[in-house]
């Protein structure tokens, strides 16, 4: 899917609306992931904020999240004669959404919250502790997906996608 799944229009996002569990995704378009990352990461924010009311710790830890840590990480992948393709991704995938078809002996996957993103955000969801996908997926990916460059910034990024797939299970 990362390979084959380039996006129409060279930009991050989809044009429908997906769902993550119950949390309808209203993706749009950006030119840049960092744009779509933030926009996207703080509307999850935002409804948390209105489901479990306000919270003055997060709060404040959004302003340098979204201020320092998301530019910090993201826009490296971007500048300096850098840039990554959006790509196709499942956009929820752990081990409860995919298995095997026991007739043809081939993987499944179900459940997808598809748009186009960094193919890194994937593995976001690799991090958590409960998921089956685990470091020896993480280390098969990469033989055929090398880590974008800056690579130094590799685990800071999944850190960083790790925090919108936690926004996302809060919300579930």
């Amino acid at each position: 899917m990362h390979h084959a799944g380039v996006s129409p229009n060279g930009k991050f996002g989809f044009d429908v609306t997906t769902f993550h569990g119950n949390i309808p995704i209203e993706h749009g378009w950006s030119n840049s992931w960092e744009v779509y990352f933030t926009r996207t990461t703080r509307v999850l924010f935002e409804l948390e904020q209105e489901a479990q009311g306000p919270n003055e710790e997060i709060k404040s830890l959004m302003i340098p999240f979204f201020e320092k840590a998301v530019p910090r990480l993201l826009r490296p992948l971007e500048t300096g004669g850098r840039s990554i393709q959006p790509t196709l991704i499942h956009g929820d995938l752990w081990h409860g959404n995919a298995s095997t078809d026991t007739e043809a002996g081939l993987p499944v996957i179900f459940d997808a919250a598809s748009f186009y993103a960094h193919n890194e955000y994937e593995l976001g969801v690799w991090r958590q502790p409960w998921n089956g996908i685990n470091e020896n997926y993480r280390m098969r990916y990469y033989e055929h997906f090398p880590k974008s460059q800056p690579e130094s910034d590799y685990d800071d990024r999944n850190a960083l996608y790790a925090t919108y797939v936690f926004a996302l299970l809060l919300k579930l």
